[in-house]
């Protein structure tokens, strides 16, 4: 934390400074985004580790995937150029997708990441079912709080919409509804204001 700054004008963070990876650089802006009445949260962190081959960058990526519980590396391709990372390849889930991500990020040296793994078609679903079931994670979620949120789905395309009390809330409730046979997730009707929030918040 002591490489890292913090400055806020009318409920907008700006984080500068440096960390090791970008996993950290994200973890910053994540715990930035839990604090109440920010509205918005700009990072200009800088990556510091020290200058990295390309091909030991990629060394690192590759045995990191080897390695991780989560990710199939015969299915994951990796691109390194400049210090930046870009995966390609398919994957069963979102969130497989994204524990990938994270796996990655995690390597020291990676100036920029491009996570472009697709996400095997899943059998059709109703959009009754993916409703239910979005709904259900979100009321076990214990950092949501799902009687202020509504869900709608149409297609396979679904709309967030209600109030939450941080934008660390919002984030979480985006990734609570990414479900097999989820297109899309829109939040953009879904707004930060912790003022409207009940006094039972989890």
């Amino acid at each position: 934390a002591h490489t890292v700054d913090i400055h806020v004008k009318q409920g907008i963070v700006t984080v500068t400074g440096s960390v090791d990876n970008l996993l950290a650089a994200e973890r910053a802006v994540r715990i930035a985004a839990t604090v109440k009445n920010v509205r918005a949260v700009v990072n200009r962190i800088e990556i510091a580790a020290a200058e990295r081959r390309d091909e030991d960058i990629r060394k690192d990526v590759t045995e990191t995937l080897l390695f991780d519980p989560v990710a199939d590396a015969g299915e994951v391709e990796v691109e390194v150029s400049g210090q930046q990372v870009v995966l390609r390849g398919m994957v069963d889930s979102w969130q497989e997708k994204r524990l990938v991500g994270l796996a990655v990020k995690r390597v020291p040296g990676i100036q920029a990441f491009d996570n472009r793994l697709a996400i095997a078609e899943a059998a059709q679903r109703g959009d009754d079912e993916i409703r239910v079931e979005i709904e259900a994670r979100l009321r076990w979620d214990i950092w949501v709080e799902a009687s202020e949120i509504e869900v709608r789905v149409d297609n396979g395309h679904v709309k967030l919409s209600g109030t939450v009390a941080s934008l660390a809330e919002k984030q979480r409730s985006i990734e609570d509804a990414w479900i097999r046979g989820v297109q899309s997730v829109d939040a953009d009707t879904l707004s930060v204001d912790w003022l409207s929030a009940r006094a039972n918040l989890r």
